[in-house]
């Protein structure tokens, strides 16, 4: 854990409970001696005039703990707490008596403190449970708008599923009916006009989905298969048939994908492949069907990749 901080937002000046250096006291001799305990540091803001500065907001945002004290219900420490629970989770309620915790944010992390001897040494324990707690979990959601963003996500994330499975049964259209199509290419050289590779341009433009190295290779080279056929660059049957081949070994690796995903299954690489054209000599000078090849280069640097450039 790099930064094993507590950021401490409480009042200031006198409230209803505590005067300005009662409050000083509660800071120096109940929460900070609790933290360090806990082997983080802790800090506070210095008492601040006007707007809230970029510092304490700096602070709210970069913290890895906020520990916020309500007692009093004091307007700027409400607002600090605010802007905490939209930037990050990790924040602990404290309060010296519970009617000044919110009744919306009691089912979250909070604990109450006194200042006698006892109730300072419970509040130590108190305290260190819940620090283990978000150290064990520490994205756990303790605030009604990680909530609310939480749900948010995962509503994004069921969209984005979605659309990922309506492209990819695009895609299963396509192949077929590329599939029917070069197969009456072979008999009649003009249905290749009604090769299409839309749908195979949206992936491989887009990379939607990363569906692996292997995968993405077989897609570049069908569509150039594809448009060497359409082109009317590479007729030969042997050819066609093998592109028809290809497509059919596609359009199982596309199909178990797609169903995979429509069931939450499908884990992409953590790793983006980086594919490079690689030129290759043709059999003769008006052959251009099979002018390069696809390498995977997962690491490929700058330096690398100028190399390949100077291939072309």
């Amino acid at each position: 854990m790099s930064n094993k901080n507590v950021f401490v937002i409480m009042p200031f000046s006198s409230t209803t409970s505590c005067t300005e250096n009662e409050w000083l006291e509660v800071y120096e001799n109940v929460f900070k001696p609790a933290i360090e305990e806990c082997n983080y540091s802790c800090d506070r803001a210095a008492p601040q005039t006007g707007a809230l500065i970029k510092s304490i907001i700096k602070e709210l945002r970069s913290s890895r703990i906020v520990l916020a004290d309500l007692t009093d219900q004091n307007p700027n420490v409400f607002y600090e707490l605010g802007v905490r629970h939209a930037l990050s989770n990790r924040t602990i309620l404290v309060s010296q008596d519970a009617v000044h915790i919110p009744s919306d944010l009691r089912g979250y992390w909070s604990i109450l403190y006194g200042l006698t001897p006892g109730k300072v040494s419970q509040f130590k324990k108190d305290i260190k449970r819940v620090v283990e707690r978000i150290e064990n979990t520490p994205d756990e959601n303790d605030n009604p708008v990680s909530d609310f963003l939480d749900q948010e996500y995962v509503g994004v994330s069921n969209f984005l599923l979605k659309q990922n499975v309506k492209q990819l049964s695009a895609l299963i259209t396509e192949i077929t009916a590329n599939i029917n199509t070069l197969n009456k290419t072979i008999n009649n050289p003009a249905y290749k006009n009604y090769i299409s590779y839309d749908c195979v341009n949206i992936l491989l433009n887009t990379l939607y989905i990363n569906i692996r190295h292997e995968t993405l290779c077989e897609c570049y080279e069908i569509r150039h298969n594809l448009l060497s056929i359409k082109n009317g660059y590479n007729l030969d049957n042997i050819y066609i048939k093998s592109c028809i081949e290809k497509l059919k070994t596609l359009l199982s690796t596309v199909f178990e994908i797609r169903n995979k995903i429509s069931v939450g299954q499908y884990n992409e690489p953590d790793r983006v492949s980086t594919l490079i054209w690689e030129p290759v000599p043709a059999h003769n000078e008006e052959d251009i069907s099979a002018y390069s090849e696809i390498v995977n280069h997962p690491d490929i640097d700058f330096e690398e990749l100028k190399k390949h450039l100077d291939k072309i």
